[in-house]
């Protein structure tokens, strides 16, 4: 029988509760563009709804694609779900961003802006997160830390020591709406059981307790 270290099994319980227990976010209601959505947070909203959308965004002609997530590179591809609005002109020097959109959603394919507002992440430091998660709820955000990723379980962690153990007192958060097709997930370095782990940037949304990623960027 093979015996397995204290703090990997702990490190399990950790992925596992973070993915099966999660509370369920609360029920949307239309026609409240105060209350900011993320886009697979759609779905059951009525049509010709006023809302408001927090989502990182390829930019081009004809139309600007809003997505749930995107993979950086040469040419982006987004994630599932996805929604199109008119192109317009942002003040963005590259083909991607996060865009703050408030408008009409006509149907699940359609969405008729009003007014529409670039944001930058806001980098910050785990710990100082971890302090003042009600002051940056719902912001964009950006992270550097140590993903430690099981099937879809995420957590991302301020410091780790050998073998991929958190260090004691190490901030840390659930990541969730990791794109794990992405190549930076995919290749994470390290191994340790059923548990990948390595240093990573992730952009997104606070949620909570929770980061709702955006896209990954390999760690500067």
């Amino acid at each position: 029988m093979r015996f397995w270290p204290l703090w990997l099994i702990v490190i399990i319980g950790s992925l596992v509760s973070c993915g099966s227990t999660a509370p369920a976010l609360p029920p949307i209601a239309a026609n409240q563009p105060n209350q900011i959505l993320l886009l697979n947070e759609l779905d059951g909203i009525g049509a010709n709804s006023t809302i408001t959308v927090l989502t990182p965004a390829l930019l081009s002609q004809p139309n600007t694609i809003l997505a749930a997530a995107i993979e950086l590179g040469d040419q982006p591809i987004a994630y599932q779900p996805t929604l199109a609005i008119p192109a317009q002109t942002f003040a963005i020097t590259n083909s991607y961003g996060v865009l703050r959109v408030n408008g009409v959603l006509k149907s699940s394919t359609e969405f008729e802006p009003i007014t529409v507002k670039v944001v930058e992440p806001t980098s910050i430091n785990l710990g100082e997160l971890n302090q003042n998660l009600s002051v940056y709820n719902n912001q964009v955000l950006r992270l550097n830390g140590t993903l430690l990723l099981k099937d879809q379980a995420a957590l991302l962690v301020e410091e780790v020591g050998s073998g991929g153990v958190p260090t004691a007192n190490a901030a840390q958060i659930t990541v969730e709406q990791i794109p794990s097709q992405s190549p930076l997930v995919q290749q994470l370095p390290n191994e340790q059981g059923n548990i990948r782990y390595g240093q990573i940037t992730l952009v997104g949304m606070l949620r909570g307790k929770s980061l709702h990623v955006f896209w990954v960027e390999a760690q500067p």
